[in-house]
């Protein structure tokens, strides 16, 4: 039995490893590469984690992005992901390597198709069963539309895996693999995303209680084993959960209106892409005839694709012509229906109720993610089909009426029943190709039906491959050219000679650069974790609410307060970087000050105040102000990404500014003893300094870490020493039976 079990995972593993090089063969062998926020937001983040544990560094605060704000705090920089900190062993010439990140995300793919696999099997679905859902599953729309997003992708293909270690302790009533779901639980959310987790989280919820129903009166004795999986869960992941928890209080998306987190629900005429992909055009950053996705905003389309393929729709009919294992087919078949309506957002009201009623859903937008676990349903769905045609006699009316409908349906669009529906069509070119791809998705409905017809016919011991190889060809043609771009990372973040000049000049002095104005900018978004620039620009959806604040300033008052240095000018038809003539230095000893709370501290700076003589300290204290202004010299010793070291001399008492947003987490040492730091200009930090040498340092420790890091490692030494117990428990056990 074992080895059976061996020979057909090792089967599937491979088949799915092969699909998985085929799909990103030219990611992985040519001259192409992964483009969108893969490229702006998730290569600079894991280029400075990467480089910054090369050199034996811990990222906890990023200052080249924002003017400075929280790496470890923001989730998805994925800081605690153990993947992520094997890229620190590729990085070349002060850079991590793209590819290996690219390939970092493929192995999730093939993680998808594994994961997925060994789920299925575990429901009791077949070996052929499992490998065409889990096909379905990794190289599904969802799954390819999402390899912009990395951890976005590298969180949600745990699901199938997380499942399988529940239903594992629920059939073998064992602790252990409580914990196993346990520690991949907390892993998902370490991989950096929150939304998918919480996905995860509610739909291993319903699953555990599917699970306890179906056990009757006998309930009681499982049902410590979903709770011990979440619990354990939460604790592995816990050093992330209270560092972020700490910072997201301080971000601009706390939380989101309703109309704001519907943001990109699928409409109803959008359902007819669960046929025709491509009916509403495609985004595709490679040259070709595509007409660009025209129902939506920019990314939409990633954020409303619902394809999984033809195959898994016609094996998802048959989940139900069975009495046998229905119990999971209707669970299944009212999950998936429940997240599309859910997917669907303002447009039907189970997202209204999610929203209001059910914790963490108005934390995030884009209502249409919900197509993740709705693909993954029906997926689930699929398998039990396949089985089901399988065995015996199995009629043909499903496959015939599903055929003939959206036979029916394609004669309707060739006619032109649709060319008026919307205004897009009126263009020929997006009507041409309207049509075009429903003649693409009738040429699959035709080879599915085909495959599935001839799967029925014979039912021999290799006969499932044809379908397997239709839903990949139909699937591959789907997705094959979304993320892929002849974009060179090395070229688009090449240094220039604007780039050189300000590395030289950041060596003599710490500052800032202002590079972008509207739409015109000098240096890419988030180029500063990839040149170790600090600038007052970024690209996450995690800034802090200080730093929108002072964005709404007076440019000049902003930049000034922020250390910019430099900053863009635009003129007609051309831009460049300019000096800052009244830029602040990093630090500064003031010696006048006023007492005013933090409203009153905004009020001023944006109605115009003297910044550069007089500091505003937000809390009354009683330092005694010099008469006359003092001297001071200031020297930098030491500047890292976490840590801040001064030198001051003054010839009088006064109080150091520094340009960096004063948020909690932030201690000062000041010859050898911890100082107050005082929140000053509203947002930035302050040091009262006697006079004589003072040796600053400021350093960053993220508030919940240290609490978080023991809570995660002592669940972690716990899982070790339980499944050790356990281990020899069950050897001894066996020892036991052997000698009876």
């Amino acid at each position: 039995m074992k080895k059976r079990m061996l020979r057909e995972e090792t089967i599937a593993f491979s088949i799915l490893f092969i699909m998985t090089l085929f799909f990103f063969f030219r990611i992985i062998f040519l001259r192409y590469y992964f483009f969108e926020d893969f490229l702006y937001q998730y290569y600079p983040r894991r280029n400075l984690l990467a480089t910054s544990l090369r050199i034996g560094v811990f990222p906890l605060w990023n200052p080249f992005v924002f003017g400075g704000m929280p790496y470890l705090g923001d989730i998805e920089n994925a800081v605690f992901y153990p993947f992520n900190w094997l890229l620190a062993l590729f990085t070349s010439g002060g850079r991590l390597v793209f590819r290996v990140l690219e390939i970092q995300l493929i192995l999730h793919v093939f993680f998808a198709g594994i994961f997925m696999y060994m789920f299925l099997r575990r429901l009791g679905i077949s070996h052929e069963g499992s490998i065409i859902s889990s096909i379905g599953f990794a190289f599904s729309g969802f799954i390819i539309t999402h390899t912009i997003h990395l951890t976005l992708l590298s969180t949600f293909v745990y699901l199938p895996l997380v499942l399988y270690f529940l239903l594992r302790s629920f059939q073998e009533r064992r602790v252990i693999y409580s914990l196993f779901g346990g520690f991949f639980l907390g892993l998902s959310l370490l991989a950096g995303g929150p939304q998918f987790w919480l996905h995860i989280v509610y739909y291993a919820g319903l699953f555990s209680v599917f699970l306890l129903v179906e056990k009757k009166k006998q309930w009681v004795k499982y049902v410590h084993l979903p709770v011990i999986l979440f619990i354990s869960g939460i604790l592995v992941s816990s050093v992330q959960l209270l560092t972020t928890a700490g910072y997201t209080a301080y971000t601009v998306r706390e939380s989101l209106t309703y109309a704001e987190s519907v943001r990109n629900s699928i409409p109803f005429y959008q359902l007819l892409t669960l046929f025709i992909p491509k009916f509403f055009g495609y985004i595709s950053w490679l040259h070709g005839d595509n007409v660009k996705f025209w129902t939506g905003g920019y990314g939409a389309f990633w954020e409303t694709c619902i394809y999984l393929g033809i195959i898994p729709l016609i094996l998802s009919l048959y989940a139900f012509t069975k009495k046998d294992r229905r119990k999971y087919t209707i669970f299944f078949g009212i999950l998936a229906l429940l997240f599309l309506m859910a997917a669907m957002g303002k447009y039907t009201p189970v997202y209204w109720i999610f929203y209001h009623l059910l914790p963490g859903f108005n934390k995030f937008r884009n209502a249409g993610r919900f197509s993740g676990v709705f693909t993954f349903s029906l997926l689930a769905l699929a398998g039990f089909g396949f089985d089901n045609l399988s065995k015996g006699k199995v009629s043909l009316k499903p496959l015939l009426y599903f055929t003939g409908s959206l036979f029916l349906l394609f004669v309707f669009i060739f006619a032109g029943a649709f060319r008026n529906a919307w205004s897009a069509m009126t263009y020929q070119k997006v009507y041409s190709y309207s049509l075009k791809q429903t003649g693409i998705a009738l040429l699959f409905l035709i080879l599915s039906s085909t495959a599935i017809f001839v799967f029925m016919r014979y039912k021999n011991r290799y006969a499932y491959l044809i379908p397997a190889l239709v839903l990949f060809i139909d699937l591959f043609s789907f997705g094959a050219n979304f993320n892929v771009s002849r974009v060179n990372p090395d070229e688009f973040y090449s240094e220039n000679r604007l780039v050189e000049y300000l590395k030289e000049d950041y060596k003599k002095e710490p500052f800032r650069v202002n590079a972008r104005q509207g739409s015109y900018m000098l240096l890419r978004r988030n180029s500063g974790d990839i040149y170790k620039l600090e600038l007052l620009q970024g690209y996450t959806p995690l800034r802090l609410k200080l730093y929108r604040e002072l964005r709404q300033l007076p440019l000049n008052t902003y930049l000034d307060l922020f250390n910019a240095k430099y900053t863009i000018r635009v003129e007609e038809r051309r831009m460049g970087l300019v000096l800052n003539q009244t830029y602040l230095p990093r630090a500064k000893v003031f010696y006048r000050w006023e007492y005013v709370d933090g409203e009153t501290a905004y009020k001023k700076l944006k109605e115009g105040y003297d910044y550069h003589n007089v500091l505003l300290i937000g809390i009354k204290e009683d330092f005694p102000q010099p008469e006359t202004t003092g001297t001071q010299r200031i020297e930098y010793t030491e500047r890292g990404i976490n840590r801040i070291g001064i030198t001051v001399d003054t010839d009088r008492n006064g109080v150091l500014f520094v340009s960096l947003l004063n948020i909690p987490g932030w201690k000062a040492v000041v010859n050898g003893v911890e100082k107050k730091i005082l929140p000053v200009d509203y947002a930035f930090a302050g040091i009262y300094l006697e006079k004589g040498r003072s040796n600053v340092l400021l350093f960053y420790s993220p508030p919940g870490l240290r609490t978080g890091l023991i809570l995660t490692l002592l669940t972690l030494v716990f899982m070790i020493f339980y499944g050790v117990l356990d281990w020899f428990r069950r050897k001894n056990l066996t020892i036991k039976k052997k000698s009876i």
